[in-house]
């Protein structure tokens, strides 16, 4: 009985790291995508101080990959890519990730789940 629990319980977990976007320019950023060997994901457009979560699950994921997510976007027509979040045999970062944009810096701030 206490295996079937076990089994039970290790099945319905599920692993996902989320990445808050806040967008602290004074205009509006277009085209930001996140990509990580986990997925692509995309918003058209983030507005003045408006705040984007994207969230990746990988329960499913089989890759034990080494990896790093990048995130690109446009700001005043110029395309700008950072890597970040760095992971190693297939494991998410345990935090979620908060990424300021700023005219001419980007913050990462990592917190707990």
């Amino acid at each position: 009985m206490r295996n079937i629990i076990f089994i039970i319980l290790f099945i319905s977990c599920k692993e996902k790291t989320n990445i808050k976007v806040v967008n602290k320019t004074n205009s509006i950023i277009s085209d930001i995508t996140i990509l990580s060997q986990y997925g692509k994901k995309k918003k058209s457009n983030l507005n003045v101080n408006e705040i984007y979560l994207f969230k990746f699950d990988i329960t499913d994921a089989i890759s034990k990959e080494d990896g790093v997510f990048i995130i690109s976007y446009k700001l005043n027509k110029k395309k700008i890519t950072h890597q970040f979040g760095y992971y190693t045999n297939g494991e998410i970062p345990k935090k979620n990730t908060n990424i300021i944009i700023m005219e001419d810096e980007i913050i990462l701030d990592k917190s707990s789940k």
